[in-house]
This record gives C-alpha cells, structure tokens and sequence, in this order.
C-alpha cells in the first residue's frame, strides 16, 4: 500500500553553474534525440485545471511556482518564467492538493476507484538525475525529467474511496477519509513505508453527514478537525490511538447553512468554521473541573472544544478561512477578501466586478527551497508582455480579411488585432486592472477603477497603512452562488455546498486562491493591481478540433461558449458565445416563398439547449463548423469566431454529433442525435453574410445510434465524392451525392447498404493508409477486432486483433504530416486510454502502446437530457444517475447541469501533438507524441511469432503451441489421404481447406459466415498484387490468423447463462429460476431447426440464425447424448430415415441443459447467431435428466467448482 523511493540528493547550484551545465549537455545532442522513455505521450499542458482542487502556492525567496491540478495529473507552474512540469501518478482526477509548512512536500489524492495518495518533492522535483533532452517542432529545447513519486498509498481505504485527505505542516503524518457508510478516519506515519495505517477509528455517530475537509494544528500536528456538512470532529493521535469527539453546536444549525471549512489559531485553542450564511463559529477549550484536581491539571488533561459563540461576517457564503501573521483572511462567494484581527475585527477588504467566488487561499512560504532540478522545466510558455488595462484601445473593425487569405502569412497581425477588447467578452490573460477599495465603488463605470489608487489603509481609528505584496486570486464569470447540489450516496440523498474542500496554507508574503472557474490571477495589494494568469471557465468540455494549418485549436463547452487557443503559446486568443437563434417560423416562411428549401427544415429552437456538442474545421481552415445541441449549425469565421452566415443551418431537432468535409470543401455532412445524416454542397462565390451552403438533404437513414460519417475520394466510375456512414444497427450505407439534391426531391439518396458486422457494434470509421494497390476502410469494432473492408466490394479483407484495454477502441486517427512515413503510425482513444500503434494492423501486441488519457469514461454518444429534468424535477429524492449533477437554489427548485458523455481526439496539423477531452471534464490535455517508444517496443518484441507468444496460453513452449504444431502437421496427412502407400511430403504449409477444421480443432468455433470471411481473408490475401488465390499458408500465418479471429477474452459461463436466459424468456420466469434457466424440448428444437423463440417470426424466408438440417440434428444430438454408436453409425441410421420419421424423443420432455467441456482455453463466444454450431461442433456434453437445471448439473452432480470469471465476464 505504501512505496518509498530513494531519490538522490541534488545539489544547489549558483545561476551561472547551471547555465554551464545547461550548455554542455545540449551540445552532444543537439542533432540526436536520446529518450529511451517507452511512455507513447508526454503531458505538455492542460487548458483548464480541476476547480475544486485547491490551488498551492509553492512561491520562496528563491522560487515562484505554484500547483494546482488538471485532470489526473499535477502540475508545478512557474507563473514568472512560464515553465511547468507534469506530476503524473493518479489514474482518477486529482481532487485535493496540501502541503507541508516549508513546501518541500506536495501530497495529492484522488478519491474515486482503485484512489491513491502520492507525495512529491516539490525541490528536486521528484526527478531522476539523468534528464533526456528533446528537440520541439517550435525549434526549442526542452531539459525533461522523469517525475517518480516518493511514496504512494494503494487504496488506502480499500474499494471504498475517499472523501478527504491531507498531509500535516510538519510533513511527518497523512490523515485520510474513507467512504464508508461510518466513515474511517486512518493515520498513517507515511515516511515509515508501512502497508497498514498506524491508527484508525470509526465515525460512528455520523453517516450522511460527510467529511470533507482536513483543518491541522500546527502548534500539535497530532490534532486535527474533521469538517462535515453540519458538524466538526475534532481527533488526537497519542499512546498509537485514535481518539475523536463531536461537539454540539448551540442554537438553530440550520441558521447557519452548511459548515464549509475550518483552521485552527495557533497559541490558543481557538479552532474557527465558515458557513454557507457568512457566519463563523468560534470553539474553544473547554476545561471541566474536578475535586481536588488544580485548575491547570485539568485543563492539559481535559482539552475538549465546545462551540462558543457565532459572528455573522459576511452576507454571503464564506468560501475560504485561515490564519496568517496575527490576522484571519476570508473569501466569499462574491469574491470579497476580507482582514481580521483574532478578535473577528474588520482590518481591510477588497474587492473587484470581475472577481467572483473564492475557491481556495494559499500563502506565500518563508523558507528558502529551490525550484526543482530541471529549472528550466519540461515545457516553456511563450508570451506577450503584460498589457495594462488602461492601455489598452479598442480594435478598429477588421473587415478586410477574405475566407481565401493565407491565414500563415497574415496570423500574427490578425491575433494582435483579434486580442483587443472588441472581440472579448472579458479580460485578455496578458492584462491588468485594478481593484476597488470598498463596495461603495462597485458599480461606478470602467473608467473609475483604471486610475491609480492611493495606498491601502485599514480601517481603524488611527488609519494605519495596511501593507501585504503580491498575491494570486481566481475569478469566476458564471457562477451559482448560494446554490446547493443533490448527490446521491449510498442510497441517501444529502446537499453540499457546490464551491467547497477549502485549503488552508500559512503564508509570509504573498498569497493565492483559486475558483470555480480555474482562473488564477496574480494581484499586488499596494497598488491593487490584478494580473490574470490562467482564465478558464470551469464548464465541460464537450467538442474540439485543431486548425489543419495553423497551431490553433478550438474547444466548445456545456454553457455554448466557443474557446480559441494558440497552442504554442499556451494561451487563449478568443472565447466567444454561440449567437442566439433567429425565428425559424419567418424564416421557413421566406423560404417557401421563393420554392428553395436551405436553411431550416425543423423550425424548433429548443434555445435552451445551448451545448456546442460538434466543431470542425474546413480542410483549408478559412471557416469553423459549430453545430449546437438543439440542432443549430453555425459556420464561423476560423479566428475570430464571429458567424459567416447571418442565420444558422436548422434541419435537426437533437443533437449534432459528428460532422465532416470533403478535401476540397465541396461537400459538407452531419450526422445528429435523432439517426439523422444531412449533407450541403458549398456555393461557388457568395457574398459576405449570405448563404454559404446548398442544402441537398437528410435521410433518416439507420436504426441505431450513428458511429461515424465519412467522405472519401471518387473513384475512376464515380464523378462525384463518395460519403459513407456506419451505426450500431452494423450497417455501412453508401449516399449516391451524385443522384441527390435538391431539397425536398430527389433529396438525399442512398446507394447501397451493406452489413458488415452481425453481433460486434461498429464504433467508429476511418480511411486505411494506402500501403498497396488496394484501398481500405478500416474500423473498429465492440470485440475489440479492427476490421478492412474493400473500398469497392465493401468485403471483409483484414480482421485483427486490437489493443485489450478496458473497453475498445472509440477514436482513431492516421498521423500524417511531414516528419512521418506515410500512415505509418496511429492514435487511437479507448474510455480512458489513449494509444500508439504502428502499422500496417497485423495483431502484434507490441506494437500497440498506450496510457491513461484521461480519468473519466470517453464515449463519442451525446445523451439529451431534457426528458430526464422533467422526471427528476418532479421527485427530487430519487437517486441521481451519476452522469448528472443537480443545482438547487435556496427555495429548492431544480437547475439540471448537463454532463454529457462527448469526446474527441484531434491532432497538431503537423501531426506532434495529440489534443483530448474527457467525460465531464474541464481539462483539454495536449500531448507530445513519442512515437519512437513504440518503435523501441515493436523491436524488443522481436520477429516472427516471437510477439505472439504472450498471447497464447502457455507461451512459446506451452501446451497449446506444441498442440497446433501437432496438428498442423497432421491436417497435411489428412489432406494427403490416411490410406496412401506414396512417400508423405511433409512441408511448412497447409492447403487452406484445412483451416476451418484446424481453427476448431484448437478450440475456436466460428460460425458458418465467420468461416467465410475468414476464407475469404486467406484467399484474396495477395490477390490485388499478383492476381492469384493463396491456396496454402504457413504455420506462421496460421497462428496470426487464430489469434486474429477467435474472441479476445475466450467465452464464460456466464454469457452460456445469459443466452440460456434469453432463449427461454427470463423476463416472464420467476425470479428464482433466472438464474438457473432451462428450456423445454420444444423449444430446443425450435432453436436447432432455425424458427427460433416463439416471437421470432420467419421473414422473406430468412431463418433464425444458421438453422441445421433435421437430419444433421438428429445426428449430432444422438452422439452429443452419449449413444453407444459412434457418428458413422450415426450418420448411416440418419441417412436411412426420413425426415417426417426422424424421432426426438431421446431427448427429455422438459428440461435440457448443457455444460461446456474446459479441455480448451478459447471457445466461441456464445449467442443467438452461433448456438447450434457450439452444440454441433464444439466440445459440448449435454446432460439430459428431468428437473436437473445447468447449474445443478455443473455443481452438485459433476462436483466441480464453476471456473472463476475471465475478461469476458466484465460486462
């Protein structure tokens, strides 16, 4: 549970020895790359940061770093040199940060599944000693170390969470929470290594009423206060035991609002809450007096707190509250920073209309560490010098750039422009403003607070100067405020303050707080001048593209807001909300009278689904795609994100979820919510604010959710671009664009329709790097198999296996730019993991390499919500699908916030970096791609089937391998006759007619239509090339071929039990027979003869699944049952009967149930398609008893244990 590492020593060096040794290490490899790291992706930035993680600050005399989280991983910024390195050891979303008093020692913890809490040190960096050193795409140089925890907790409470943790001013302990039902608090002296906490007690009195925050006393770091929603625990570690109590709060609780966080007063015994309603309780030592016992002895042996009076501060929420230098500083809600002295007096407040709610204070520190050992850092942010807000002048209207300009000659003067305050709807990041003194100044005009101000005085008598330097505050633009959020838990619903796990962090001079929208700005009280430093709203994430030319990239949020960034730079160029919507109806009415149907055909505004759930650039990047979760397409100007078209495209009424172009930008196409596809052709030459786009039409065109749409080339029979869209229904339709529009008739045609899967789910849709003559649609599928299709025939030409991640791959893109070999390398995203893959696909496992992308599920499906707000609105105590958040106001009404499941990969337009968001998630992560990690895997792997072996039960000298050598061998034998007297040529190949019985010889069991492609793969391997059949292959490619097309994961019991279960109708049977299913013979048969269950009616002539012959049934079921004959016999009888003649009634009455033979690793996997060739073909012994169910059967007359679960049994 606990892992320490010895990190050696770095020793402090002056500014010019590291200079020189900066110097000497990069001229060695200043042409040579020397990173032997395996990881595929290097973290160089996050836009956006985790808002409900408090902010660090790490600031020295020596050093001006702060920490603060983004996603799954730490980062350590360098707010005046603009380095930062990544801490990366969480596979949840960090959820808290604290330090120790000198800030040596960073912990961060995550809470969620499989949570961990790690230490850092924040002065060597956690770094090993030997730095690799790489050369950017943007020519500079970066010195990156390898970030090592120094010691890590597993699980510290097991599989049941955390709600808090944090580590003492002294650095010598780590408290933890759990999320039990009676919440354990453990102890644990982590620098000791040990697996076991040192102490733990229970929170028995207390289980809806969770802790939240950690307060230490830095006097006795053995003392600590829990604070809960509505009370305080207060604990003490002596003698190695825990021990707690929970004080009574005086009057009416309810008064107060919910206790937000806590800290204690050093010297006294003084401990302070801040509340929801603007109040602090006070608690004090309470000190009980005994007979005969001196005041003092009772006082050191009785130090219990009790609440001793309430004092209403502010009128809001206070969000922060902690100690520092003799004064006590709180924020609130509305973003006031207030002074007191230790008798809750006012000294000095301030406070500014563009500063909101407070999420966290941390104070500069008095000791005098170093930055870490790589100074210069892992990634360096280039930036403009800072901007002062009376400075600045508005932009004159920059009407002059075409769609056709060259955005690369003309971008730095364009971004000067667009950076102005015309084309902001709030401060530039570079920028500085000043602070209001009091409130009494708030609403004055702008022009009031750019004046200099005179120098602050506290409010007393005497006016004294009241002097603090530089600190950091955050801001928010849209916020709730006093809002309450419901959550469900354990079965029980309980409120919590949505701004809340405050951290308190002792400061000398300067010090920082962070919001809810992951703003952090720098401000000097002197001169009440505030510097942003990040502005980003704390609002998920739900689409993104990249520029295809320039190093833009472009991400839309839950609110509608549309971000620009420069990536290079790091920095936010423009942020902009989505237009309100025109009136569709006056609209639709223009359009009918002049007979051409373009811009709305669902005159439904839904306007408050506001979403942006699909963005994408043009190829040549002169305009932005914007398509909106009420249906809306917008079509934007690249940069300044201002509308092209006076009106939007309105042809859905739900959500847009992919959209694509062809390569010139003829055509455009969107596939929505409602298994719609719509497609536009451009108009030649059109004036500024006009139509851009024909509409040609939509068709409703699959039955189940749209994976993917996709435009490809034309071909030498085809004038016109081809477009392609796939589903979940497996079916891959073809548009005849050539055929199609106008709109309404003849609309959008359809071409063909093809079935390419028929039990895996398609999930997303690429074109295949033309590696030969022959052109390839690749996808991917829900069994974990990437898949070739003809680009004419649409016939399988390529299955293999792909990466076995927790869930399938969902995204994948062709790296191409100019420093890679053509289609050589792939990204691919998964739920959580993103990935590197070499190609050609051959099914290699190391040459697929991958990590954790992000914390949270990524599914590429936008859910509506709109149906589940009314239901929920109307019973507000019914458990919340954790998908979904709920914000309740002081009168308790609902406000639904949306969490769409949406994600997205895109890539640099040079193909270096990777750009990911994840589910409900505020953090854009950019990526470096390392692909010569990959490369160093594949060659460890080495050749031939050496890489294959990991994937064969028993390896390269198991059981199995030995097995399928025997075999192959033997098929020759077969196919040369068992009865020859001529000489055996015994080769290294076998003629493919072979390969169906070999495949299930060796435990793989593919249906009729399985073999056929399987066949098909085999045979028209090389026949593009040299126009002739492959009629053998080589032991080698027979092994690829079994490992490429047998289930990834084998088959289990279960799933037997659930097709079991669906065969004979679950949902009527009674709850004790559900899991032990049976069928009648009846229907047995029914199954075996292809007329299926009773519902399944036969269609067209086409059976239930792939049905057996009458007399083939009466054969297989006859050896199956374990008649003395053997098959020939079998075969013979059957042959002589007819089929009106043929006889069941060997088989029971009323139940049948099957077991599966264990002798093979890998069996079919189970279902309605395939479950007579597992009865007829594979190993199966069928046990024919009445009343005897399968699970009866397997354990009480077999007597063996059933096998534990495999992968497959996951879902």
């Amino acid at each position: 549970m606990a892992a320490n590492v010895s990190i050696p020593s770095c020793s402090k060096e002056s500014t010019d020895s590291k200079s020189e040794r900066e110097t000497n290490i990069r001229a060695p490899y200043e042409k040579e790359e020397t990173d032997f790291n395996l990881c595929p992706f290097e973290l160089l930035w996050s836009f956006g940061t985790n808002s409900d993680t408090p902010i660090i600050n790490l600031t020295t005399k020596n050093r001006t770093i702060i920490a603060y989280a983004c996603s799954h991983a730490v980062i350590i910024y360098n707010y005046k040199t603009k380095y930062a390195i990544s801490l990366q050891g969480h596979k949840n979303t960090v959820k808290t940060l604290s330090t120790s008093k000198d800030g040596k020692w960073l912990m961060s913890a995550d809470f969620e599944k499989d949570c961990v809490t790690v230490v850092w040190d924040t002065e060597t960096g956690c770094l090993n000693n030997w730095p690799f050193i790489t050369k950017h795409h943007c020519s500079c140089y970066c010195y990156c170390y390898c970030s090592v925890p120094i010691s890590t907790l597993f699980n510290p409470h097991g599989d049941k969470g955390m709600t808090a943790a944090k580590i003492s001013p002294n650095a010598k302990y780590i408290v933890t929470v759990g999320n039990e039902f009676h919440q354990k608090v453990q102890f644990w002296l982590w620098t000791y290594g040990k697996d076991q906490p040192d102490a733990f007690t229970e929170l028995t009195e207390l289980f809806s009423n969770r802790i939240k925050e950690i307060a230490f006393n830095e006097d006795c770091s053995e003392e600590f206060g829990l604070t809960a929603d509505y009370c305080v625990a207060f604990l003490k570690w002596e003698q190695d035991e825990l021990k707690y109590y929970i004080p009574k709060i005086l009057g009416n609780v309810r008064r107060y609002g919910i206790l937000n966080c806590s800290c204690y007063i050093p010297k006294t015994q003084r401990v302070l809450t801040a509340t929801t309603n603007g109040y602090v309780l006070v608690w004090g030592a309470f000190v009980e007096r005994q007979k005969n016992k001196s005041k003092d002895q009772t006082a050191a042996n009785n130090k219990e707190k009790r609440h001793i009076k309430s004092v209403q501060l502010e009128k809001n929420s206070i969000m922060v509250i902690l100690y520092h230098d003799g004064r006590i500083v709180t924020g609130t809600s509305e973003g006031r920073i207030s002074f007191y002295d230790l008798d809750l007096k006012i000294l000095y407040w301030c406070q500014h209309k563009l500063l909101d709610s407070i999420r966290s204070i941390s104070f500069d520190l008095s000791s005098t560490l170093l930055a870490p050992g790589s100074a210069v850092g892992e990634f360096k942010l280039e930036s403009d010098e800072e901007e002062d807000f009376e400075n600045e002048e508005e932009m004159e209207e920059y009407s002059e750039i075409k769609l056709g300009d060259n955005i690369n000659e003309r971008k730095m003067k364009y971004i000067e422009k667009i950076e102005s305050m015309k084309y902001r709807d709030q401060v530039p990041s570079t920028m500085s403003v000043y602070l209001e003194e009091t409130l009494k100044n708030y609403n004055k005009n702008q022009q009031a607070f750019t004046k200099l101000p005179h120098a602050p005085t506290d409010v007393t008598v005497e006016g004294a100067p009241f002097y603090i330097e530089n600190f950091i505050i955050g801001k928010c633009y849209y916020i709730f405020v006093h809002l309450l959020f419901e959550r469900a838990y354990t079965g029980k619903v309980f409120r919590k303050l949505i701004l809340n796990g405050i951290h308190m962090q002792k400061f000398c001079n300067i010090f920082r707080k962070g919001c809810l929208s992951g703003t952090v700005a720098l401000i000097e009280i002197p001169t009440l001048k505030c510097r942003f430093i990040f502005q980003d709203q704390n609002f998920a994430i739900t689409s993104l593209d990249a520029h295809p030319r320039s190093n833009f990239i472009v991400t839309g949020n839950l609110q509608g807001f549309v971000s620009l960034y420069d990536y290079e730079r790091h920095k936010r160029i423009v942020r902009r909300k989505t237009p309100p919507l025109p009136d569709f109806s006056i609209l639709l009415d223009k359009q009918a009278k002049k007979g051409a149907i373009t811009y709305v055909t669902c005159p439904q505004s839904h306007e408050k689904l506001i979403a942006v759930t699909a963005l994408k650039y043009s190829p040549i990047g002169n305009l932005l795609a914007c398509g909106l979760e009420n249906g809306a397409l917008w079509m934007l100007h690249p940069l300044t994100l201002e509308p092209l078209d006076k009106n939007p495209y309105k042809h859905s009424t739900e959500s847009i979820l992919k959209l694509a172009f062809t390569e010139c930008e003829e055509y455009m196409a969107y596939a929505d919510n409602a298994l719609v596809v719509a497609v536009f052709k451009r108009i030649g030459d059109s004036p500024s604010g006009s139509c851009l786009w024909d509409f040609i039409g939509k068709y409703h065109s699959h039955t189940a959710k749209i994976r993917d749409i996709l435009f490809g080339p034309a071909t030498i029979e085809s004038v016109v671009y081809r477009f392609f869209s796939v589903g979940e229904d497996r079916n891959l339709i073809e548009y005849d664009l050539k055929n199609s529009g106008p709109y309404p008739f003849p609309g959008l045609q359809i071409m063909n329709t093809y079935q390419i899967e028929c039990e895996a789910i398609p999930l997303c849709l690429a074109w295949y790097p033309k590696l030969g003559v022959e052109g390839f649609l690749m996808y991917s599928n829900s069994e974990y198999k990437y898949r070739l299709l003809n680009d004419i025939t649409k016939t399988i030409r390529g299955t293999f296996l792909g990466p076995l991640c927790d869930t399938p791959v969902k995204h994948f893109k062709v790296i191409s730019g100019k420093e890679y070999k053509a289609g050589k390398y792939m990204v691919f995203a998964t739920n959580k993991e993103i990935g590197l893959q070499i190609l050609p696909f051959d099914g290699n496992p190391y040459k697929t390499l991958g990590m954790i992308g992000h914390p949270r599920k990524v599914r590429s499906v936008v859910y509506n919500v709109r149906d589940c707000f009314t239901t929920l609105h109307r019973n507000t105590k019914k458990s919340i699908d954790p998908g979904y958040e709920f914000i309740i106001k002081a009168n308790f009404s609902l406000i639904l916030i949306y969490h769409y499941i949406v994600s997205n990969i895109c890539l640099s337009n040079d193909g270096n970096i990777l750009f990911t968001f994840g589910h409900n998630d505020p953090c854009t992560l950019m990526w470096k791609i390392k692909c010569r990690s990959v490369d160093v895997l594949a060659h460890l792997g080495g050749k031939g089937l050496a890489p294959y072996y990991c994937l064969i039960d028993g390896g390269e000298k198991g059981w199995l391998i030995n097995e399928m050598k025997h075999l192959f061998y033997y098929a020759q034998i077969l196919h040369q006759g068992e009865n020859v007297i001529t000489p055996r040529l015994i080769s290294d190949k076998v003629s493919t007619k072979e390969v169906p019985n070999l495949m299930r010889a060796v435990g793989y069991y593919p249906s009729n239509e399985e073999i056929e492609i399987l066949m098909g793969e085999i045979s028209y391997r090389d026949y593009a090339e040299t126009g002739h059949l492959v009629e053998e292959i080589k032991f080698e490619d027979f092994v690829k071929f079994y490992i490429n097309h047998r289930p990834a994961f084998g088959i289990s019991l279960h799933q037997i039990q659930e097709a079991f279960q669906v065969f004979a109708n679950s949902d009527q049977m009674p709850a004790s027979q559900a899991e032990n299913p049976a069928l009648t013979r009846e229907q047995f048969m029914r199954i075996l003869l292809g007329e299926g269950p009773p519902e399944f009616s036969i269609q067209n002539g086409i059976p239930f699944g792939e049905p057996l012959k009458i007399q083939e049934a009466f054969a297989y079921m006859r050896f199956l049952v374990g008649f003395n004959e053997n098959l020939d016999e079998i075969y013979n009888e059957r042959n002589e009967k007819k089929s009106a003649s043929i006889d069941f009634t060997f088989l029971p009455e009323v139940y049948l149930t099957i077991k599966i033979s264990l002798n093979f690793s890998y069996i079919k996997k189970m279902s309605l398609l395939t479950f007579r060739k597992m009865l007829a073909e594979s190993n199966v012994l069928l046990f024919i008893i009445q009343r005897i169910s399968y699970k009866d059967f397997i354990a009480d007359i077999m007597g063996i244990e059933l096998p534990e679960e495999t992968r497959a049994d996951d879902d």
